[in-house]
């Protein structure tokens, strides 16, 4: 299964990490688009900016983040011909122009799905046959019901490697946080045990 994973879903470090290691661990094929990656350039810096209060190397951090996930994922940036986007304008699907790229990144690499928390701003009813929309919650969800132990064990990974770029963090620590951006997974998590 392919699944375009849009800029806002890659920007919280711990959802891009439970993401990508689901991923890691077999669970879908993720897709990040050249105009993703583009934002991602842009808007992570600005974000590391803000939280860590730092100016420092910002995108020499940022380039590091890209080149951890590219390492494990090559096909990506995947570059999208100029004509998706129209494509994607004209499928009716988008409802936020600057979110054309997304549905076009779907289209030409012929995914399955959009995993986005920008929910409202695609209309799924004018989706092409075989494109699904999903927040990084129900995405979780859907793959927690189908193969439990990949969701389980990637938030377990996380938290093993937790303290190398930022603060250590348990298993129960990590679906704490979760909690705030994806409840429904943390809270059948959280009930399911270590």
């Amino acid at each position: 299964m392919k699944i375009v994973l849009d800029t806002c879903v890659l920007i919280p470090a711990l959802v891009r990490d439970i993401l990508l290691q689901v991923a890691y661990q077999g669970g879908y094929e993720p897709v990040i688009s050249d105009a993703i990656d583009m934002e991602l350039r842009e808007h992570l810096p600005l974000i590391m900016q803000r939280h860590k209060g730092r100016r420092r190397n910002l995108e020499e951090k940022t380039e590091k983040v890209l080149k951890r996930i590219y390492a494990v994922f090559p096909h990506n940036p995947v570059n999208i011909p100029e004509g998706y986007l129209a494509l994607a304008e004209e499928s009716q699907s988008v409802r936020d122009p600057g979110d054309y790229h997304v549905m076009a990144a779907a289209l030409y690499s012929q995914s399955d799905a959009i995993v986005t928390f920008n929910i409202k701003d695609f209309q799924e009813e004018n989706f092409p046959d075989g494109v699904a929309l999903y927040s990084p919650d129900s995405l979780l969800l859907k793959i927690l019901r189908d193969d439990p132990e990949s969701v389980k064990s990637s938030v377990k990974a996380i938290a093993d490697r937790s303290g190398r770029y930022g603060r250590a963090m348990t298993y129960t620590d990590c679906l704490m946080v979760m909690s705030k951006t994806m409840p429904g997974v943390a809270k059948e998590l959280l009930w399911a045990g270590e």
